[in-house]
């Protein structure tokens, strides 16, 4: 396991794969939880079209205790190797099988999904597999400047 620092806390990476419709390309993924505390809370960071999982790690810093950082690599960025990215779309089937195996490990009492730009459309699409009520979402769209 991998330790990064941040904000006075220390987090251990654990890595591991998730299967996706494409058998040959599962997603590469890993979880950031705080080293000597039992964490609750995961949030999960869906990058942006031209990112990576690398994108999340300015949130190491922004993170509480009490929250690990799940960050992974979408269809065709980074180290997956799809060949295809279908801009949020197939992206939310992913990850819908990464909630799966968030749920199966039965760790975290409460996700946080953090989308940003192609990843916020993913997060969206994804919002129609969900059996329960929605009771707060906060959707962020960035400013343009007037010439």
């Amino acid at each position: 396991m991998e330790k990064i620092s941040g904000n006075y806390i220390t987090y251990q990476r654990r890595d591991f794969l998730v299967n996706t419709d494409e058998e040959d390309h599962p997603l590469k993924c890993s979880i950031y939880d705080p080293e000597n505390e039992k964490s609750d809370n995961l949030m999960i960071y869906n990058h942006c079209f031209s990112g990576n999982k690398l994108e999340a790690m300015f949130l190491i810093d922004y993170l509480n205790k009490g929250y690990s950082l799940l960050t992974y690599d979408m269809r065709g960025a980074g180290n997956n190797q799809s060949k295809y990215v279908t801009l949020g779309l197939r992206e939310s089937e992913d990850l819908d099988r990464i909630m799966d195996y968030v749920e199966s490990e039965g760790l975290y009492k409460n996700v946080v999904l953090w989308g940003w730009s192609m990843g916020a459309v993913c997060v969206i699409h994804y919002l129609h597999y969900l059996d329960y009520h929605i009771l707060t979402m906060k959707v962020n769209k960035a400013k343009r400047k007037n010439s």
